[in-house]
Formats: C-alpha cells, structure tokens, sequence
C-alpha cells in the first residue's frame, strides 16, 4: 500500500486500525482493586480526622483545666490581697491601701474591669510601685459570673459561691478593723493596736478557714473531673491512633496489590509502557518492544503487533514520499530544498517573504526565490561565505548537519537569524534542507539575561558580580604596574526610615538619584555599583596618595547632600563612607579589601555619619 501526499492522516489511522488489533489483558479486578483502594483511603482520612479532634479535645481539656485552676486561685488570691491590704492600712493609715481594698472587692464584684495579667503578682507590683500604671483589659465581670461561664459542676459551683460567700462576710469583719484605726483620740495607738488584734486573732482566722476550705474541696473535685476528661480524651484518641496506623497498612498493602494487577495488565511498568508508546509515536521502530514470558496478552504485546505493522507501513511510505516528507519534517520556518550542486529545487512561502524583506538575490537576473537558481551563487555574491563553507561541508559528507547565526539589517531594526542545513539522504538522491528562522526575540531575552546578571535592575549600576571583575582586573593592573586604588564603601544614612515612613517607591527614586550623582562624582576608568539595599562600592583606580580618595569622597558628600525633590517630598540624605586603600591596607585579596572598606564604613557612622573613615589596622 502505497500513502500519497495528499492522503489524510486519519485515513492511515483507520487503515492501522483495521488491520492491527489490541489484544484484551486479562480481567484481573483492576476496577474493583482500585475502589478498594479509594475506599481505604477515605477511611484512612477519616481515622486521622477524628484523631486530630480528639488530640485536640485533650488540649482543650488541659486548657480547661488550667484556667479552673486560675479561676478558683484567683478567688483565693483575693481573700488573701483583701486581708493583706486591711491589714496594712491597719499598721500605716495609708489611704491608698483602703482604696486597693475596695478596687479588689469592687473587680471581684465586676463593678470595675479586671486590669490585665491580674491573676499574677498584680497588687505585690502595685505596692512596689503605686505610680506604675496599669493597663485596662476593658472586662468589667464578677468572678463568680467568670466561674459559671467556664462550665464547672453545680457542687464545684456550691463551693466556690460558698467560699465567696464567706469572704464577704470576713470583709465586714475588715471593714469594722479599718473603720477602728481611724478613730482619733489619746488613746489612738490603743485602738490601732485593738484593731490590728482584730485581723490576727482566732475569730478572723476560723473566718479565713471557711474561705479556704471549700476552696480545697473544689480543687480536689475539678482535680478529679478534669483529669477524668483529660484521661477519658487520650483513650479515645490513641484508638483512633491506632486505627489510623492499621488503615495506614492495609492501604499499602491494597496499592501494592494494584500495582502487581496493573503491571500484569501493562506486560511492564508504567514508565516503560509510555517510552514504548512515545517512541513508536515518534516513528521510531528500530527497537522491538520486549514482552516477556507469560504476558502475550498485555498492553506491550499489543504495542508489539501494532510496532510491526506501523513499520511496514513506514517503510513503504519512507520509499514513495521520502522527498515531501523531508521537507514536512523541517523546522516550521523559511525552507530551501537544494539538490547535490546546491541548485533550488523547491521553496515554500515564507522562504519567499523572507528573501523579498531583506532584498536578497542571486547571482545573475535571477531571484532567489526562483527554482533552478544556484544558491551557492547567492552566497558568494551576498558575502555569506561561512553559510556558502556549511552548505558544500554538509553536501560532501564532511559534516553531518551546519547551523549558524546571523545579523540581518532590514530598513527598519536589526533582526537575528540562524541558518539550519540538515542532508536529505541518499534515499532522495542527495541533497539538504536549508531552513532559516528568525531569532531576534530570542537575542533580545539574551541581552536582556547579560544586563540582568551583571547590572542592578533599579540603577542600572554593576552589580557586585560585575564589580567583582572589574575589581580584581584593576588590582591585577595595580600589582602589575605598582599602582594603587582605593575601595570606598558607601551606606545612606537613615535611609530605612524614608523607606518606613514614605514608602519603598520613595525610596527606589532616592537610589535612582543618589545613583546618578555617584556617577558624576567619578573618573570613566573608576566603577560605582549597587550592592543592595543603599549600600554602594565605588573603585577608584590609579590614585596617587589617599588624599585622592579624599577629594573623591568630599565631592561625593557635597553631592548627596544636596536636597532631593521627590514626588512633593524634599528628603535630605547623607552618607557615611569607609575607605580602604591597595596596597597599604593588605595584599591583593578583593574580598579582604572590600570587607576593610565596609568596616571604615561602619566607624565613620559611629563617628557621627555623614563623614568618611580610612581603615586604619
């Protein structure tokens, strides 16, 4: 059978088909292998949700835990404040400790708000320092109204309410103490003394036991709930741990199960399936594909058949089309078929267009568009030698493709061209393939990568790539010519501030600027190049003496002092300089050198900015 020219690609498709059937694989369960497998690993995402909730239950039990633990503390911690502050006020008459009284009952009452960190050493920081002020958490809520919003038990609830209860009482009893001292008379001390016995005496203290007791009787129920919580939370968790880990297993056993079937049904691994099927698409069939033993009726030997078929079909197709076909299997651009002499033989339309844009012709009256034409002859009288040279290379078999770029002038822009010659094969009688393409987008991007990698993208400064090189040719000069350069190492001084307050658009502009006046500050041989940031490194080659680099550094100061007239926004900048100089600070090491720069730098900032520094060993 023999395919022509104008053949649809879809009919040699049918035609295959007829003629080459796929063997069916055995029907192994590979649907139902692979339900099972999703079904395992719903189960298994199901296992270490409800894991990850009740890990989470745990921590929330913990949390419970601790702020009963808090809240019943601070029940406690107040009774003690308030027996502490009368007390005080009892022995000093300190006002203030009345009122610290009062504050006490008034937060636990939620008559005021409860400062922040109030269930730490709030009122020990308050008397150390009165005047410190304290901030507001803005929750204005009675203790106890805390404690019936955190969930405890009705008893539990009983006994911190009792509890409360009872300090109320004794507050009455504190109040009456306080009330005492206050008395005036002779007899004043007498009194303070009859009122400070008062808050020691056996009364006061059985009145403190009925406060504490069932405050103790409360830490040891919610002990025991919340630990029962905690532990019951844990149980469950691990069984689910634990079920997630056996999910977990029988999910890599279902997979592997799959994979055996799946591989079965291939006659091989996936990857090795699709190479086979991505080389025979490619038309390749000079290697068999290898089905082995036992898998005569897989997807491989299947491939096999159909291999065997296509490449009769090939070959046939290969003697019959093997000129059309060469030029189908070209680059999709401007083609050129030439014969042995390098004669035209055929072209095709933007090869035309090509030729017209950029006014090429053949040698003679001839277009170079024209069959028939000598294209070699085009070469020798457009100056193309090196494409002329490639051509005849490839043609005698000295080479077995030629590839070469470029320049073309049209009236418009300089446009980027590659030449591509690949041989046609004895099959066509000899001959090649020139195919040319347009790369000037291509050689744009490139250009465009060079700048990238050697300039900063903001100032169009040298990077420190390219400062680097430049450094370390001018030290090589340096060394060789006994001369010396000076490094100096710039930073902007509060620049991060401009960038906070007005913005890194600002802030940009002001590199930009600053950028432009470093350049005008130095010689064409010196370098000046963005590191990063605000910091710069400028190299100034062939100097004298130090005091060049002085000069140099004055200049640049009284440059970047000048205002800058931003976007409405007039910004005065300074900056401070660190100067190292080859080879009176060290050997030529760029890196040392530039290291020593930075740090005259940073001494010239601590000097007080808006200055330079030598370094000095």
């Amino acid at each position: 059978m023999r395919i022509g020219w104008g053949e649809p690609v879809s009919n040699i498709n049918k035609s295959v088909k007829q003629k080459v059937p796929f063997s069916k694989g055995p029907s192994l369960g590979l649907s139902g292998k692979v339900w099972l497998s999703i079904a395992i690993f719903a189960l298994l995402a199901v296992s270490f949700g409800v894991y990850v909730y009740w890990e989470k239950q745990i921590d929330r039990a913990n949390d419970l835990r601790h702020v009963s633990f808090l809240l019943a503390d601070e029940l406690r911690q107040s009774s003690d404040d308030l027996t502490r502050m009368a007390r005080t006020y009892v022995v000093t008459g300190d006002p203030r400790y009345k009122e610290y009284y009062q504050d006490i009952l008034d937060i636990r009452n939620g008559k005021k708000p409860r400062p922040k960190a109030y269930q730490h050493a709030y009122w020990d920081l308050m008397l150390d320092n009165p005047l410190l002020p304290q901030p507001d958490s803005g929750q204005a809520i009675a203790l106890l109204e805390l404690m019936h919003q955190t969930g405890f038990t009705e008893e539990e609830f009983a006994r911190l309410t009792e509890a409360k209860v009872n300090s109320d009482r004794l507050t009455a009893l504190e109040f009456e103490a306080m009330k005492l001292a206050e008395s005036v008379g002779a007899d004043k001390e007498a009194v303070r003394v009859k009122a400070l016995l008062m808050l020691h005496d056996e009364r006061y203290h059985k009145a403190k036991s009925a406060i504490m007791r069932p405050i103790n009787e409360f830490y040891v129920s919610m002990d025991r709930r919340t630990r029962d919580t905690v532990r019951n939370a844990k149980n469950v968790a691990l069984f689910f741990r634990l079920l997630f880990v056996a999910t977990t297993l029988a999910a890599v056993f279902t997979l592997w199960r799959t994979y055996a079937i799946l591989r079965s049904t291939l006659g091989g691994s996936a990857g090795e399936v699709h190479a086979q099927i991505v080389r025979i698409g490619r038309g390749d069939f000079s290697t068999a594909v290898a089905v082995a033993p036992g898998m005569e009726n897989s997807v491989l030997a299947g491939l096999l058949e159909m291999q065997n078929k296509l490449q009769d079909y090939e070959t046939e197709r290969r003697e019959s089309e093997a000129f059309k076909q060469a030029i189908l299997n070209s680059v999709a651009a401007e083609i050129c078929v030439l014969d042995r002499d390098g004669v035209i033989m055929a072209v095709n339309e933007p090869w035309r267009r090509f030729v017209q844009e950029n006014s090429i012709e053949s040698a003679g009256s001839a277009s170079g568009t024209d069959v028939g034409a000598n294209y070699l002859a085009v070469c020798n009288e457009n100056g193309a030698i090196d494409a002329r040279d490639g051509i005849l290379a490839v043609l005698d078999g000295r080479l077995p493709s030629y590839s070469l770029e470029y320049p073309c002038h049209s009236p418009h822009r300089q446009r980027w061209f590659t030449m591509i010659v690949t041989p046609l094969g004895e099959v066509t009688g000899g001959g090649v393939v020139v195919t040319h393409t347009d790369i000037t987008e291509r050689k744009q991007m490139e250009e465009q990568i060079r700048n990238l990698a050697y300039f900063d993208p903001l100032t169009n400064l040298p990077n420190r790539r390219m400062l680097l090189d430049r450094l370390a040719h001018a030290l090589a000069e340096a060394k060789r010519y006994h001369r010396s350069l000076a490094i100096m190492f710039l930073d902007l001084d509060n620049f991060k501030k401009i960038n906070d307050t007005l913005g890194h658009d600002i802030g940009d502009e002001l590199l930009k600027e600053v950028s432009v006046r470093l350049s005008t500050c130095i010689r064409a041989g010196d370098t000046v190049s963005r590191q990063g940031g605000d910091e710069f490194i400028i190299v100034l080659t062939e100097i004298t003496n130090p005091d060049d680099a002085s000069l140099v550094a004055d200049k640049i100061i009284k440059a970047i002092n000048m205002p800058v007239q931003i976007t409405g926004n007039l910004l005065n900048v300074s900056t401070s300089i660190g100067i190292a100089v080859y080879p009176i600070n060290g050997r030529d090491d760029a890196q040392e050198l530039m290291k020593k720069a930075d740090k005259a730098m940073y001494a010239a900032k601590a000097a007080g900015r808006n200055g330079y520094k030598f370094f000095v060993d």
